[in-house]
C-alpha cells in the first residue's frame, strides 16, 4: 500500500497488526472473565431455581390432589375413595384402613367460626399456600420470602410426629391418602431446605 508510490507507514500490515496486538494486550482480561463467570453463574442459577421450583410445586400439587381427594369422596360424597380398604397388615397390629382414620375424632380441627374442620380440608389450604410461597420466592428471592417459606413447611413437618403417633399407636389404622400426603411434606422440606443453603448467597 503507497501514495503515489511511497510506502505508507500507516496502512502497512506490521503497522496494524501492531495496534492490533496493543489492544489485545490492553484488554482487562480479569474484568472479562468475571463477567462470563456472573453470566455462565446467572443462567446456571435461573436453570437451577426453575428446576427447584417445579419440584416444590410438583410435591405440593400431589398433597392438594390427594387431600382434595378424600375431602370430596368421603366427606361430600360419602363414599370410600379407591384404595383404602386393603387386606394388609403394615405392622403387628396396625392395618390399612382409611375409614377408620377419617372417621375418628381425631380427623376434625377446631377451627373459629367455622367449628370443627376435616383435617384434610386443613391440609388442601396448607398445599395451597405452599404453593403461593413457592412462587412468591420463585418471582421475588427475597429474603422475606425465604424465611415464610421455610418456617411454613417447618410448621407442616412438625404436625407430622403427632399425626403418625395418632395412627400408629392410638387408632392402629393407616390412610394410604394421608401417608401419601406425609411423604409429599417430608419431600417437600428435604427440597426447600436444599434450596436454600444452595441458593443462600444469591436471595438479597
Amino acid at each position: 500500500m503507497s501514495r503515489g508510490g511511497i510506502p505508507c507507514r500507516i496502512c502497512s500490515p506490521r503497522r496494524i497488526l501492531g495496534r492490533l496486538g496493543a489492544r489485545f494486550v490492553r484488554v482487562d482480561w480479569s474484568r472479562l472473565c468475571n463477567f462470563c463467570t456472573w453470566r455462565i453463574t446467572f443462567i446456571w442459577f435461573c436453570r437451577s431455581v426453575d428446576m427447584w421450583l417445579l419440584l416444590l410445586v410438583a410435591f405440593s400439587a400431589g398433597g392438594l390432589v390427594a387431600s382434595l381427594l378424600v375431602v370430596y369422596l368421603f366427606y361430600v360424597l360419602s363414599t370410600v375413595p379407591p384404595g383404602c380398604y386393603a387386606d394388609l397388615e403394615v405392622l403387628p397390629g396396625v392395618t390399612m384402613d382409611c375409614v377408620r382414620v377419617l372417621a375418628s375424632e381425631y380427623a376434625y380441627v377446631p377451627v373459629p367460626v367455622l367449628g370443627r374442620v376435616p383435617l384434610d380440608v386443613a391440609a388442601a389450604v396448607w398445599f395451597v399456600v405452599n404453593i403461593g410461597a413457592a412462587l412468591w420466592l420463585y418471582k421475588t428471592l427475597t429474603r422475606r420470602a425465604a424465611r415464610f417459606v421455610f418456617w411454613w413447611r417447618l410448621l407442616g413437618l412438625a404436625i407430622l410426629p403427632y399425626l403418625l403417633y395418632l395412627e400408629f399407636a392410638v387408632l392402629k389404622a393407616v390412610c394410604i391418602y394421608c401417608t401419601i400426603m406425609h411423604a409429599f411434606i417430608l419431600a417437600d422440606f428435604v427440597v426447600i431446605s436444599i434450596f436454600l443453603r444452595k441458593m443462600a448467597p444469591l436471595i438479597r
